[in-house]
């Protein structure tokens, strides 16, 4: 995945990079389901979600 994301970062010029992640994954940042970009989520604290 490094060398994906180190080429969409060189690339000139619009860009899609499609990566698949686990159904139940915790990516940062979200937005939890109904909320809008107020609710951002940045990351864990103490091992919970923000």
């Amino acid at each position: 995945m490094d060398d994906a994301i180190s080429e969409m970062l060189n690339h000139k010029g619009p860009y899609l990079l499609e990566v698949k992640v686990e159904t139940k994954g915790m990516v940062y940042p979200m937005i939890p389901a109904g909320g809008n970009i107020t609710n951002i989520l940045l990351g864990e604290k103490n091992g919970k979600g923000s």
